[in-house]
């Protein structure tokens, strides 16, 4: 009976050895794996960081472009008015010098090519500005598509972060 008993004793001692290899391996694995996630997220931290700079500085330079060109709209606004303005004194001009006597027949020739010159670059003018126009919505538009991503970006980051810790605290 000693012997059946030194024979499971050795038997545990064999198990308790196995154990203790399982246990090490496993808390190796363990240690390089928590090593290798914090690895990881250091340098996800850091490549949001730049990724977030980047994105700032271009919405900086997005913002100052599109309020040049905005002023530039204004511009061409303002330009547009004015012409349509003086197109109406010419107008009016070549209504009073047409009721006027053939004296002024020259001078009425003179108006309305004037007045044909200021049709053509309010045309010309005009199809700028639709187009300046059409481009700004352009724009308008896709700002907030880019904004949408970018808070889906942080929403992101912020759940990666609450899972990182969650499952370092398991």
């Amino acid at each position: 009976m000693s012997k059946k008993i030194e024979n499971v004793e050795f038997l545990i001692k064999i198990e308790e050895k196995n154990r203790k290899q399982v246990s090490e391996n496993f808390n190796k694995h363990y240690s390089k794996l928590e090593k290798f996630i914090s690895k990881y997220e250091v340098d996800i931290d850091q490549s949001l960081k730049c990724l977030k700079e980047k994105e700032k500085s271009i919405c900086e330079v997005q913002k100052n472009k599109f309020a040049l060109f905005k002023e530039e709209i204004k511009k061409f606004d303002r330009i547009l008015k004015e012409l349509e303005n003086r197109q109406k004194e010419l107008k009016q001009l070549a209504i009073e010098a047409a009721i006027e006597s053939d004296d002024y027949y020259n001078q009425k020739c003179m108006i309305m090519e004037d007045l044909m010159s200021y049709k053509i670059e309010i045309k010309t003018l005009r199809t700028k500005n639709d187009n300046i126009s059409q481009s700004l919505k352009v724009i308008e538009d896709s700002y907030p598509k880019e904004f949408e991503f970018l808070l889906n970006d942080i929403i992101s980051e912020k759940e990666l972060r609450v899972m990182g810790c969650q499952n370092s605290k398991i």
